[in-house]
């Protein structure tokens, strides 16, 4: 009996989708999570773990609170998100994407500092774009917005099947 639930338990193991638990989070940042810089930064790069597709949003806040963010530009796992101007102080990035590999959405955010005195009088850069509009896209040529994630689907069905038929085979002895 213990062989049988061994292997039965072997069985669904090898089975599941391990690729479908993974999702696309950040590997790294630039400026890092924390930092403090000198002066703001004319492009914040992001690294994913997983390519996103073209579906995202990204906002870059600066020290008086503006949102900062010119054009989205990138390729693969590469988001480079170009800054118009900013202020001294705590930055936040956030970010919503969907993970071209397996369909999960990962959204988060990051800062940093950007030392200097801040004046927050002055009004942002005329040439960020207005609040609600949808940021360029990120060029990924492997990625279709529109697809399905059938991969992990598939996987996921076989899984299923196979511990069908294993929960049937042990179950008729």
């Amino acid at each position: 009996m213990m062989q049988r639930l061994a292997l039965l338990t072997a069985c669904v193991w090898l089975c599941l989708p391990g690729m479908a638990w993974a999702h696309g989070d950040i590997a790294r940042t630039d400026p890092p999570e924390g930092s403090k810089v000198r002066r703001a930064p004319s492009v914040v790069a992001i690294q994913f773990t997983e390519s996103p597709t073209a579906d995202n949003r990204f906002e870059v806040i600066d020290g008086c609170g503006d949102d900062v963010l010119a054009q989205v530009g990138g390729e693969g796992t590469n988001a480079e998100l170009a800054v118009a101007g900013g202020q001294p102080g705590r930055w936040r990035v956030t970010y919503n994407v969907i993970s071209s590999e397996d369909g999960h959405n990962s959204r988060g955010a990051f800062s940093f500092t950007v030392a200097g005195k801040r004046d927050c009088s002055e009004p942002a850069a005329t040439d960020t774009p207005e609040i609600g509009s949808p940021p360029p896209p990120i060029a990924n040529d492997d990625a279709d917005p529109a697809s399905f994630p059938v991969v992990p689907v598939l996987i996921g069905g076989g899984a299923i099947v196979g511990l069908a038929v294993a929960i049937r085979i042990f179950s008729a002895r």
